[in-house]
């Protein structure tokens, strides 16, 4: 392994057990980390606190470091309560893998069948977005875009939490997609066991069409989301969406 990454800059992220938290590794860390590597040229370490690694990101790839320098692997790290895929969200935000996202966005865009996709809205700035109804961010970025009158949203839907299947078929099922999408990212469904239009002959089909297109587009994560065709935007990055909006389609 360490031939292979002596060319490669690394990066190393801390967070707490909600991934969301970050804080600089302590010195005596970063020294025995490049004592380990040598070859590597250390730009930035920090560390997860729980469960106690260091995230390493080399390249377009990402591994880990236990605590105690002793064992490195390669892999997805899962947040069981959520099910969020914490590992392909570090992959989604390092540069290099966002700029080749850009572009095989921007070509899917001139074959993308938005006719699939749940339509919200009718104003003149248009959001394809790829979105996952139980996704805290999702919500915040549809609340946000709810807010405003200029937007038309094409939303491809994608269960990455495990209560978002059966809200995904209930919207695609309903006689009134948009009233459904709104209130399952409002969170009137969350606990329940059951939902009511969550049968239809072309559900499935719809729901694999939407999977197959997300990871055409190399989504790994929730929200993506590509305003006037040209701004692309991972997360619920506001002040981003609010600015790509406001300058309108060139």
């Amino acid at each position: 392994m360490k031939k292979s990454l002596a060319l490669v800059v690394l990066f190393v992220t801390f967070f707490t057990a909600a991934y969301g938290f970050c804080g600089e590794a302590p010195a005596k860390d970063v020294t025995e980390l490049q004592r380990i590597l040598p070859q590597l040229h250390v730009d930035k370490i920090r560390f997860i606190e729980s469960p106690g690694l260091y995230e390493v990101t080399s390249g377009e790839q990402i591994f880990y470091i236990t605590g105690d320098f002793k064992y490195a692997f390669l892999g997805n790290m899962i947040e069981v309560a959520t099910r969020r895929n914490l590992t392909a969200e570090a992959i989604s935000s390092i540069p290099a893998v966002i700029e080749k996202q850009k572009k095989t966005v921007k070509e899917m865009l001139k074959k993308l069948p938005l006719n699939l996709a749940v339509k919200v809205g009718s104003g003149k700035n248009t959001v394809i977005e790829f979105s996952d109804p139980d996704c805290p961010y999702c919500r915040k970025a549809a609340t946000y875009l709810s807010s405003r009158k200029d937007v038309t949203q094409y939303v491809f839907l994608l269960a990455l939490h495990s209560g978002s299947g059966k809200k995904i078929r209930h919207i695609l099922c309903s006689k009134d997609r948009v009233r459904s999408f709104e209130d399952s990212y409002a969170g009137k469904f969350d606990g329940k066991d059951s939902l009511p239009d969550s049968e239809c002959k072309d559900a499935d089909t719809l729901m694999d069409k939407h999977k197959s297109l997300a990871k055409e587009a190399g989504v790994n994560s929730t929200p993506l989301l590509v305003i006037n065709d040209e701004t692309l935007v991972n997360g619920a990055d506001i002040a981003l969406i609010d600015k790509a909006l406001s300058k309108g389609r060139q």
